[in-house]
C-alpha cells in the first residue's frame, strides 16, 4: 500500500509513509489500524487531540510551526 515494488534486493527497505487527515477526521475505536495502538482516544473524537504521534501541519488551512520541543 506504499506504492513501491516489491523489495528483490535481500536487505531491509527503509522507509516513511505520511498520511495527511482532514481537520474534522474523527477517532473510529472499531477500526483496526497499525497506528491504533498509539491512540487514547474515545470512539468519535477529533483526532486533532490524538497527541504527539499525530501532530497539525494545518490549522485553518494555515501552516502551523514546528513544535517548540522539535525545534531545539
Amino acid at each position: 500500500w506504499h506504492g513501491s515494488p516489491f523489495n528483490r534486493s535481500g536487505r531491509p527497505r527503509r522507509a516513511i509513509a505520511i498520511h495527511y487527515m482532514t481537520g474534522d477526521a474523527r477517532f473510529d475505536a472499531g477500526g483496526d489500524h497499525i497506528m491504533k495502538q498509539f491512540v487514547d482516544l474515545p470512539d468519535g473524537a477529533p483526532m486533532d487531540e490524538a497527541g504527539a504521534h499525530f501532530p497539525s501541519v494545518c490549522r485553518g488551512g494555515v501552516p502551523v510551526g514546528v513544535p517548540a520541543h522539535l525545534s531545539a
